[in-house]
């Protein structure tokens, strides 16, 4: 499932990241995730300046059956 959501992440090392693309990847990553469960999800965006780089860690819970 993780190697799913991964590739599913259409922005690539070394491209320009867009704040705005994180809300159509959610929508698109809770689709693939088991339908039977209610999951939660937590984003954590860290610039980091030195490196002019971006990273981006999406946490996901499963809260309960539904």
């Amino acid at each position: 499932m993780t190697a799913r959501l991964r590739d599913a992440w259409k922005i690539r090392a070394g491209e320009v990241y867009d704040a705005t693309y994180i809300n159509d990847y959610l929508h698109q990553a809770r689709r693939m995730l088991t339908a039977t469960l209610d999951w939660e999800s937590s984003v954590h965006v860290t610039a980091n300046v030195k490196d002019k780089t971006v990273d981006v860690d999406i946490i996901y819970s499963a809260k309960a059956p539904k």
